[in-house]
């Protein structure tokens, strides 16, 4: 047996959740416990690719190489107006 140390708050939240669900509080914080293991264990590892373009796209970031949401509302309005123009 385990014994956590919460606030007063989310003991609150834990006993009105598990009452809504028809659970004791006990049973609520274990499905949430199991819930977040099965979740670990469906979602995949990142690649060494995406890893290494992540860490790029960090280097480009440290490096200033960035676009401004102003220059791709631009790009964008640009572009659509081009494709009404044809």
């Amino acid at each position: 047996m385990a014994t956590l140390q919460i606030s007063d708050e989310s003991a609150l939240r834990i006993h009105q959740t598990a009452e809504r669900l028809g659970l004791s509080d006990e049973g609520l914080v274990m499905e949430a416990v199991l819930h977040m293991e099965e979740q670990r264990s469906i979602e995949p590892e990142f690649t060494d690719a995406q890893i290494a373009r992540f860490k790029e796209s960090v280097a480009q970031l440290d490096r200033g190489e960035v676009v401004t949401s102003e220059q791709i509302d631009a790009r964008f309005e640009a572009f659509f107006q081009r494709q009404a123009s044809r």
